[in-house]
């Protein structure tokens, strides 16, 4: 009779351990997302002020650049260079978005376009892109009707979160 109720006690610990791991694995890994949303922000005030300072330039900077011109902020860390990409179409519409789909590069979590929403104040320029799509779809409106870059010009990797900008 006491091995049952230890072997019981044993397995409702188990148990309970069991599920604060998977309580820690989910923190972990909203903390994760909401660092990278942040780190998208950063990058993008960082892109704007770069194209803002430089007018008549279009198409991508890269994120040396941003370094070597300062315009990411000294308190911040810089973006890792393969996370984030940007392009600034003839228009003026700065696009910011995931670089990297491949399970090689680092790349944002699926659930990060939540968190940039978030931080946007749902701002109808935020959202992710999706293949066949001529428009960014946000998850808060559905289809903005903003235009998306053609193919021709840029690769945004399908699904991936994208924060559109113009300049100062």
């Amino acid at each position: 009779m006491w091995n049952v109720m230890v072997a019981a006690v044993l397995a409702a610990l188990m148990s309970f351990y069991s599920m604060q791991t998977e309580r820690n694995v989910s923190t972990a890994e909203q903390n994760r997302s909401v660092y990278q949303a942040d780190s998208m922000a950063v990058y993008r005030d960082a892109v704007v002020r770069y194209f803002t300072a430089n007018p008549a330039q279009f198409g991508t900077v890269s994120t040396d650049a941003l370094i070597a011109n300062n315009d990411f902020p000294a308190w911040s860390p810089q973006a890792p260079a393969d996370l984030w990409n940007n392009f600034r179409a003839n228009d003026g519409t700065i696009y910011i978005f995931a670089a990297a789909v491949s399970d090689q590069l680092p790349r944002p979590p699926r659930n990060i376009t939540d968190d940039i929403v978030r931080l946007s104040r749902k701002s109808v320029l935020t959202g992710v892109f999706r293949t066949g799509d001529t428009t960014l779809h946000s998850p808060v409106l559905g289809q903005t009707n903003i235009p998306l870059p053609d193919a021709g010009s840029v690769s945004i990797p399908d699904g991936s979160p994208v924060w559109v900008a113009m300049i100062n």
